[in-house]
């Protein structure tokens, strides 16, 4: 379930406000897709060793500074039945300029971390090479070329919780927007 408020005027100052409850099972997820998680044996194989009860909770807000549309958000995670202390994650979030309309740009800044069975690994994310257990900043531009078609070139560098080293990776993505 998911409630959302909004209130304001997004070309003066918006608000955004959304709460959500999500609740996974998991019981026939395929072993290997439990690797981003703890797990436990289970038959011939392991299962994820916590169950998946989600609140994400996140605030926008929207606000134009020096003539451009500029976004932050928060976004915060906790999974009600993660073993140990391996319950929340967060995301923090900066986004100026807007994509769309050809010749029009975005920038944006992103932090995240988020421990290890916060959420489910599987179906978490494809943008960042980890999908739990990991902490990180990625960082990247926008330029729209046609109508709703951009290209975006992005930056990350990351580092999985319990590892000292860190993981570069640079994108370049072709994206039409629907």
């Amino acid at each position: 379930g998911q409630v959302v408020w909004r209130g304001g005027d997004v070309d003066r100052f918006a608000i955004e406000a959304s709460a959500a409850y999500w609740d996974f099972d998991l019981d026939d997820l395929k072993s290997h897709f439990v690797r981003q998680n703890s797990s436990e044996p289970y038959g011939e194989g392991v299962r994820p060793e916590s169950g998946f009860r989600l609140a994400d909770l996140l605030v926008r807000l929207r606000f134009p500074a020096l003539r451009l549309p500029v976004t932050i958000s928060l976004d915060g995670i906790h999974n009600f039945e993660a073993s140990g202390s391996n319950s929340g994650a967060l995301e923090a979030a900066i986004a100026v300029g807007s994509v769309g309309t050809p010749r029009t740009w975005r920038a944006f800044y992103m932090y995240q971390y988020v421990q290890r069975d916060a959420v489910v690994g599987a179906y978490n994310t494809d943008d960042w090479w980890f999908h739990s257990r990991y902490t990180g900043h990625r960082a990247g531009v926008a330029v729209t070329l046609l109508p709703q078609v951009y290209v975006q070139g992005t930056f990350l560098v990351q580092r999985r919780l319990d590892l000292t080293g860190w993981l570069n990776r640079i994108t370049l993505d072709l994206v039409k927007m629907f």
